[in-house]
């Protein structure tokens, strides 16, 4: 990836996104906050928060995550540092990108689907094998009035 179109995904990213995903199995939807803050001319630091409805009771969900952008390649770390994934983003235009990612944790197989374009940000998991059979799709659309400094719930 050049560094002009790194540099116009990082602006991209930064700021705040509402959040929707849905899960296949339990059957659920989930709602919240998102918020990309780039750290350095490497690193964007993520964070999610929000609630959802499980077995007649309001569950909250947070996470956090890092991407990091080296050498064409994008990294994304868990709260931990430990690395998710890791793929070469395609760019289909200025304002359009495309990343894709399989990795196995256990015996199950995990397949990532990202695409961007401008105001949004679809994440879909494809998640099969004998412990876990099911999809997860995340929305994120660009606010318009992003306030980046203000970070979704981060309970350490």
């Amino acid at each position: 990836m050049n560094e002009s179109r790194k540099n116009h995904l990082m602006e991209f990213l930064n700021g705040s996104f509402s959040l929707k995903r849905t899960i296949s199995r339990p059957e659920m939807v989930m709602m919240g906050d998102a918020i990309f803050r780039r750290e350095s001319e490497k690193v964007i630091e993520y964070w999610e928060h929000g609630h959802y409805f499980l077995d007649g009771g309001a569950l909250e969900f947070y996470q956090k995550r890092y991407f990091i952008f080296e050498s064409g390649i994008l990294s994304i770390y868990n709260s931990q540092k430990e690395m998710m994934h890791e793929a070469i983003p395609i760019f289909l235009s200025e304002t359009r990108c495309r990343f894709t990612h399989v990795h196995r944790c256990k015996k199950d197989t995990y397949r990532l689907d990202c695409r961007i374009s401008d105001p949004i940000v679809h994440m879909n998991y494809t998640i099969t094998g004998p412990f876990k059979n099911h999809s997860i799709h995340t929305c994120l659309e660009k606010n318009h009035k992003d306030r980046v400094e203000n970070k979704p719930y981060d309970p350490k």
